[in-house]
């Protein structure tokens, strides 16, 4: 997918006059005007000159900023989810599905930013993932992030205390890593176990339709619409006639893994 983007950008901005172009023509205009672009533009952003060029996702960005900044938020989620705006963490959906992990419990804890915010917030690989000096919290969040923090620490210390014992408990936690392997199961037994489980359930389902046991056969019924999802996801993808995305939203947690 990236191969055809950049070759659509290639045909559209300098090749949109030729069809079929020879191939030392479009070495000579990879050489000679691609790549000049690229780095000029490649410097623009690298030395935060705006003007010349700005990356893309920043208008993406500042739009669902916007967007996550008018909606209205119920203060009990904050705690429901866990939100830490210093962390930069929260277990919304909206979070976990953002492109630029934003949701509307985050952008609440954080006053209104200026323009300027938009044109030079970088983000990070690790917590907090957005990071920028007009970026400012919240009074009343910063002093309940301030003592969650002191609260934290306070753990981390105890919990040096406790690592600091005598050698026999990392000799203890050995066993249990050992007992641990020893209990885990192969798949192929796991399978086998499924399948035979699977098959008793079929066999008792039969016998009760054959009684008319009309409460038994309703129940296994309803019990069983995940799998009835799961068989109707599997016969939409293999309609398709694209590519299926990755992280789509799919309702049984198997069919992402579906070959």
């Amino acid at each position: 997918m990236i191969v055809e983007s950049h070759w659509r950008t290639l045909k559209h901005d300098y090749l949109h006059r030729f069809n079929r172009p020879r191939v030392d023509l479009v070495v000579w205009v990879l050489a000679s005007r691609v790549l000049p672009d690229a780095i000029h533009r490649m410097k623009a952003i690298s030395s935060g000159q705006f003007r010349i060029f700005k990356a893309r996702w920043r208008e993406a960005f500042k739009k669902q900023w916007r967007r996550e900044a008018s909606k209205t938020v119920d203060p009990d989620k904050l705690k429901e989810y866990h939100t830490s705006p210093v962390n930069w963490v929260c277990s919304c959906k909206s979070f976990l599905h953002s492109r630029f992990l934003i949701c509307k419990h985050i952008v609440h804890c954080f006053e209104s930013p200026s323009p300027d915010f938009f044109e030079t917030v970088s983000r990070q690989t690790v917590y907090p993932f957005w990071k920028d000096e007009r970026l400012v919290l919240l009074p009343e969040f910063a002093s309940r992030e301030g003592l969650r923090t002191r609260k934290l620490h306070g753990n981390i210390e105890m919990q040096d205390t406790t690592l600091a014992s005598p050698l026999d408990s990392s000799g203890s936690e050995s066993e249990q890593d050992e007992e641990d392997d020893q209990e885990a199961v192969p798949l192929e037994i796991q399978v086998a176990e499924f399948r035979t489980v699977m098959q008793e359930a079929i066999e008792i389902f039969e016998d009760q339709v054959a009684k008319g046991n009309e409460k038994f056969v309703e129940r296994f019924i309803a019990s069983n619409q995940i799998n009835r999802t799961l068989v109707e996801e599997v016969k939409h993808r293999r309609n398709m006639r694209s590519m299926p995305r990755t992280w789509g939203r799919c309702k049984h947690p198997a069919t992402m893994y579906f070959k």
